[in-house]
């Protein structure tokens, strides 16, 4: 389990706002954060290479534009928003669990699920670990 007292943010990024329910140390600077170790996550509902080029270089720019350290990325292809089986997302929530993770990055909330009770879930797991979610769009 990690060390530290943290609380669950959620930042939008591009809009240059956040929601700050946050009372660890880390500086903000107009919606983004200092961090050192990030995720990310990529769904994409279609097997379309429009729409996993537009979330992943969205994510790289941005992860450039920070100077951020991206320990990986984890991805759901063709997988619709309101499907149990996202084995990328599960992936990633179990990363998170024995690594420490800041931050995860996704180009948009519901990138990881369709239905409020999915997505909350989501959201409480990511806080019992303390990190927290940068969402670009």
């Amino acid at each position: 389990m990690k060390s530290g007292k943290h609380t669950n943010s959620i930042y939008y990024a591009r809009r240059g706002i956040y929601s700050n329910n946050h009372s660890s140390n880390r500086k903000i600077t107009y919606g983004t954060i200092t961090m050192e170790t990030t995720v990310s996550y990529i769904r994409t509902a279609t097997l379309n290479p429009e729409q996993l080029h537009q979330q992943q270089s969205s994510i790289l720019e941005y992860v450039q534009e920070n100077n951020l350290k991206l320990l990986k990325q984890f991805q759901d292809i063709a997988v619709s928003g309101s499907d149990d089986r996202k084995d990328g997302l599960k992936q990633m929530l179990e990363y998170i669990k024995v690594n420490d993770v800041d931050v995860v990055i996704v180009y948009s909330l519901n990138r990881f699920g369709r239905g409020a009770a999915s997505l909350l879930e989501v959201l409480f797991q990511l806080k019992a670990n303390g990190t927290e979610i940068i969402t670009l769009n």
